[in-house]
């Protein structure tokens, strides 16, 4: 699991937003102005006040500020509320998503020093009801999840073979950053393949995070709604039934692998550029990709091409042959092998000494919270291969 969001309907904030909304708005001004000592764990504040008149508040938190709070103010009760919660649990976890989650045991770990976290804002006889399904009366739920997986990509042709990713339930084009990206974005789901070695050196300098030799790609789905019930409906998740809607009610990190390679399992225009077609016309390697990406004959592209006029008969014959050429080198690229169903092949890690140092003296649960772990086990598929022994690890130094 990576980025996330919960909702939490009914959830009060801390004793500490139980005063007016005006002098908890005075509160986090002081404390942003004081670098939010107002709770050691608030990195920002900011209250807005929407046009209903309602006040809203959104709070960064967390180690490395891997977490941001939204709550609302009920005016009939006096009370604050936590509506949504949204977070990144590897940041949780190592400081940092440049290193994945690989292990179902880390994943446990990750929810329970979320729990932790969010203690400090919810009173205590709430704290059963911050992660999903931990309480009979919990009506939180998991409304977006993540999960990625790292591969190597010596070469650059892993990347190259998803430039024309599409998938049949996103309809928006999918957007191409050239050797760096590419994005598919749907409305309950999306993928996301780019190199994360280049992302993290975006957010760090490069003394803090040297390049790996080998570039590292990442490849990523997000479910969000009722896309989320579905996949987890159909991996045989429990599914809890709340009026007209349904709610997973737990996630194991077996179970999001699956979701992610069935997810990438319905996709098309994924190939590798193999078999040199040695010196092909650019226009003929066009003509080539567009039959492959979009299932065209050939044929139908060059008579296309043919009638568009003023290319004398010759040039036609000879774009022809290296379209064919070129066509026939398209090698398509098999998801059920690149991701195993046991498990990826390797998962390299890109990891920075800085934020790991700092994560690593911090007060934080470095065990699993048992009834965290009944609650979230892994009963739906036995722990997959290679979870806990990725094949290469970076080290930024």
């Amino acid at each position: 699991m990576d980025q996330f969001v919960i909702k939490t309907p009914g959830l009060p904030l801390h004793d500490l937003f139980a005063s007016e909304p005006m002098a908890v708005e005075t509160a986090l001004a002081e404390a942003n102005q004081v670098g939010c000592s107002l709770l050691p764990e608030i990195h920002k504040a900011a209250l807005t006040r929407y046009e209903s008149g309602k006040l809203a508040v959104r709070l960064v938190v967390g180690p490395c500020q891997a977490l941001r709070l939204f709550g609302l103010h009920d005016d009939s009760s006096k009370k604050w509320f936590l509506t949504k919660i949204e977070g990144n649990l590897p940041r949780l976890l190592y400081g940092d998503n440049a290193v994945p989650i690989c292990s179902q045991r880390d994943l446990l770990v990750g929810l329970t020093r979320l729990r932790d976290v969010l203690s400090c804002f919810v009173p205590p006889r709430y704290h059963t009801r911050i992660l999903p399904s931990l309480d009979a009366q919990n009506a939180s739920y998991w409304r977006t999840v993540a999960f990625p997986v790292h591969l190597l990509d010596p070469d650059g042709q892993l990347l190259a073979a998803f430039q024309n990713l599409r998938h049949p339930g996103m309809r928006d084009p999918t957007r191409r950053f050239d050797g760096e990206s590419v994005k598919l974005k749907g409305t309950a789901k999306s993928i996301n393949v780019y190199r994360k070695d280049l992302e993290t050196l975006n957010r760090y300098t490069q003394k803090e995070v040297p390049l790996p030799e080998i570039p590292v790609l990442r490849i990523e789905c997000e479910w969000s709604g009722a896309e989320v019930v579905k996949r987890a409906a159909n991996m045989g998740v429990e599914v809890a039934i709340e009026g007209e809607s349904s709610r997973p009610r737990r996630f194991s990190l077996p179970l999001l692998y699956r979701m992610l390679r069935g997810t990438l399992a319905e996709t098309g225009g994924v190939f590798l550029k193999e078999n040199s077609s040695g010196d092909v016309r650019s226009m003929a390697r066009f003509l080539g990709n567009l039959a492959k990406d979009h299932s065209i004959p050939l044929q139908n592209i060059l008579d296309a091409y043919a009638r568009d006029g003023g290319r004398s008969s010759r040039t036609l014959r000879d774009i022809r042959r290296d379209a064919e050429r070129h066509l026939e080198s398209l090698i398509e690229l098999s998801i059920t092998n690149l991701l195993p169903e046991d498990g990826p092949p390797l998962t390299p890690w890109i990891q920075v000494a800085k934020v790991k140092e700092e994560i690593d003296g911090m007060q934080l649960a470095r065990l699993p919270d048992p009834e965290i772990a009944r609650v979230y086990h892994d009963q739906f598929c036995p722990l997959l291969n290679g979870w806990f022994d990725p094949s290469q690890i970076f080290h930024a130094t």
